[in-house]
């Protein structure tokens, strides 16, 4: 299990949002491309990128600066406002590793051409509340689909990996709530929201740590409440314990 660093974006900085609300906004670097560079010379493996704004027009804002932080030769992820194929191609070309497709995840034909057309590329964003529904348009919007019925739609359809995030915990460092159901879903899958110390890092490990490849981190690793190298040995060194 990886742990991974959030990179927000919102105005051409690095931010963070509490619970998704764009009016909690606590903002952390000017300059993104150099937390990129700050988190690869801390020891990261890979990043987690989201375009905020695009989130919230509904196309990717932040084109540019997704080309500059490629440059710096860390592996990421992108999301945020990716609602088209021809979105997904951009952001591939511009260098990001894969990418993340939550609004489009809602809907099924789309996402099934968006994942077909880059077969191992793009993931599933399943952004949900603690009743399990569906968040979508920069968490703007509830659906009445389900964390669970999405999941098993998207990963028949062609999705490489989900990405659950609990929205009512991201940001707030409260602890990880995680989906029930993580042992009846078939592909690699990832965890955000709420992670705020080494304990919730170790309650993580137990009751998911069989299914999750990575954990993402934002507000606990820009406060100081977690240390890059000193987290992810927590994680290897509970996994242990998992595993024996």
């Amino acid at each position: 299990m990886l742990l991974i660093p959030a990179l927000d974006l919102r105005g051409g900085a690095c931010v963070r949002l509490i619970q998704g609300n764009y009016d909690q906004e606590i903002p952390y670097q000017s300059d993104p491309v150099q937390v990129a560079r700050d988190w690869k010379e801390a020891g990261a493996r890979f990043l987690h990128i989201v375009d905020l704004d695009g989130a919230r027009q509904g196309e990717p804002v932040h084109e540019a600066l997704m080309a500059q932080i490629a440059q710096v030769g860390l592996p990421f992820q992108v999301g945020g406002g990716l609602r088209t194929q021809e979105h997904a191609a951009r952001l591939l070309e511009l260098g990001a590793e894969r990418v993340i497709l939550g609004t489009t995840s809602s809907a099924g034909e789309l996402f099934a051409e968006v994942a077909q057309a880059f077969p191992g590329r793009v993931w599933a964003s399943i952004d949900v509340d603690a009743q399990d529904r569906l968040r979508i348009k920069g968490w703007l919007e509830q659906t009445d689909q389900t964390g669970y019925q999405t999941a098993q739609r998207c990963l028949q359809q062609g999705a490489a990996g989900l990405i659950f995030t609990a929205t009512g915990q991201d940001g707030t460092l409260g602890g990880p709530l995680l989906p029930p159901y993580l042992d009846q879903l078939d592909g690699p899958m990832i965890y955000a929201g709420g992670i705020g110390n080494y304990d919730h890092l170790r309650q993580l490990v137990r009751k998911g740590g069989r299914y999750l490849a990575g954990v993402i981190a934002g507000r606990a690793l820009y406060d100081g409440y977690l240390v890059l190298d000193e987290a992810q040995k927590v994680i290897e060194e509970e996994l242990a314990h998992v595993d024996s």
